[in-house]
């Protein structure tokens, strides 16, 4: 007997933004585990950090998508994300406003 599991579109949202955030955001939490221990309070707060990242990644994306723009959002998220993890974690440049700024100007 086989069990199938629907994948709606909130499903597939919470797994993608699950997927971000445990993969694609290694060295911010490697610089947050430096900087608090896993010890009492600093534990619940590294863990409600993450539950924050993947909450506002599930909401923002949800915004911006529709039944038929929820596939082509996602696929260009984890795309620029994969681009900019990569340049993170290799070249330690990071990536804020002014450097997105900077690639929309650039002729």
């Amino acid at each position: 007997m086989k069990y199938r599991i629907a994948l709606t579109q909130q499903r597939l949202i919470l797994l993608v933004s699950l997927s971000l955030v445990a993969f694609y955001n290694l060295t911010f939490f490697r610089n947050v585990l430096a900087a608090y221990s896993l010890n009492g309070q600093d534990f619940y707060f590294i863990c409600s950090l993450a539950v924050f990242l993947v909450a506002a990644i599930v909401a923002t994306v949800s915004i911006v998508s529709s039944k038929y723009t929820t596939k082509p959002v996602l696929i260009l998220m984890l795309l620029l994300c994969s681009l900019t993890g990569y340049f993170m974690d290799n070249y330690g440049a990071i990536v804020d406003v002014s450097m997105l700024q900077n690639i929309v100007e650039t002729n």
